[in-house]
């Protein structure tokens, strides 16, 4: 189980006088607290039994593209896709 809490609370207030305006921008704040939550990657990753070693095995051909898309970056043959990544990549 996980150790995070499984309660999930949003308040949203409405001020336009346009109800069909005001119920899409709440709709839209809803999802981006929904997703900045991770409430439903946590879900999903919950869905199933992973095994200890699948769960390793994943993790490092994970970390192995990573590596593999920040030698290319270094390379010049791949282009980040922010300043900041790019600086952060020639760094290290």
């Amino acid at each position: 189980m996980s150790s995070k809490s499984n309660n999930f609370s949003v308040e949203l207030n409405s001020k336009d006088r346009d109800q069909t305006a005001a119920t899409e921008k709440m709709i839209r704040l809803f999802n981006k607290k929904y997703r900045e939550s991770g409430l439903l990657y946590e879900l999903r990753e919950n869905d199933f039994y992973e095994k200890p070693s699948d769960t390793k095995r994943r993790i490092k051909s994970k970390k192995k593209k990573i590596q593999k898309i920040y030698k290319l970056i270094r390379a010049g043959k791949l282009k980040a896709k922010n300043k900041r990544l790019q600086q952060e990549v020639m760094d290290s």
